[in-house]
């Protein structure tokens, strides 16, 4: 997840902080220590899935190839299908994620032969990302993906339905809510098993994670993004991973949202809030592009 500081709501590149610690945990670019946000993971609740969730997301991973023949590669992110055309599925995931002309997520240097994103499958489906089949919507912080494969499962290539028909989105407050994604903290409780090639292996059942709660507040926000942006607050706090997954409600398991930021206290804490972009602005982004 992303992080949003109240107090400097109006730089964008403020709430993706979290991401870029996300990176540099897992590769080692920095101490933890010297990160100046504390360590809530005890208050970012998740739960294991049952098999028919873990089917509906896919991970979104980077990884560095480095000149000396050394791979490392990590789970930032998560993925989910919101059409499929006869070409190929259409993915959505957020924008942060895959931004590979941002050098703070993806570096250049000499050491680091290159730097790839690859979309994920518990199947065993690894779908590598070139940058030609990236369709940014920057001011929302989405992304499309639409890498052109054939679909050779129906079950795996799962389109996530949609919330639909008339409804004012204040009639979701109080709903019960839950969201899919692949969360740091589960990823380190596999240990390390990205030595020898093998990080794509580990155990996706026990990765997979879901968080449960319920809608607070559908505003409009005003200074996270660009531009004002439709989004959701709900009553719980998200972590690292779970950006780009989808949020649902319970009652219809309809998606009505895009996870994307967590938002920091003034005294560097996690708050209980988390943000998702709306449905809406998604459909919005994907009618603009295709």
């Amino acid at each position: 997840m992303q992080s949003n500081n109240k107090e400097d709501q109006k730089s964008y590149w403020k709430i993706i902080f979290s991401t870029v610690v996300t990176c540099a945990l897992v590769f080692g670019c920095t101490d933890k220590n010297n990160i100046n946000m504390k360590d809530d993971t005890n208050n970012m609740k998740n739960e294991l899935t049952n098999k028919e969730e873990q089917q509906l997301v896919w991970a979104v991973a980077q990884e560095r190839n480095y000149v000396n023949g050394e791979r490392k590669g990590v789970f930032i992110g998560t993925a989910w299908i919101i059409k499929i055309e006869k070409e190929g599925p259409i993915f959505v995931t957020s924008y942060h994620l895959v931004d590979v002309d941002n050098d703070r997520f993806f570096p250049k240097n000499s050491e680091i032969k290159d730097v790839s994103v690859s979309l994920v499958h518990i199947s065993g489906i690894i779908i590598k990302i070139a940058r030609d089949d990236i369709f940014p919507h920057r001011e929302k912080d989405i992304a499309f993906i639409f890498p052109k494969i054939r679909i050779s499962n129906e079950e795996v290539f799962q389109v996530l339905d949609g919330i639909t028909g008339n409804y004012h989105v204040n009639d979701l407050i109080g709903k019960d809510v839950y969201n899919l994604g692949f969360p740091l903290s589960a990823q380190r409780n596999e240990g390390d098993k990205q030595k020898n090639n093998q990080y794509y292996k580990r155990s996706f059942s026990n990765i997979i994670r879901k968080q449960n709660g319920k809608i607070s507040d559908c505003v409009i926000e005003p200074n996270i993004f660009p531009k004002p942006t439709k989004c959701i607050h709900v009553n719980y706090t998200s972590e690292q991973g779970f950006s780009g997954g989808p949020l649902l409600l319970n009652e219809n398991n309809k998606v009505i949202g895009i996870m994307c930021s967590i938002i920091l206290q003034d005294d560097g804490t996690v708050s209980s809030t988390s943000i998702a972009v709306s449905l809406e602005e998604i459909y919005d982004g994907l009618k603009s592009i295709f």
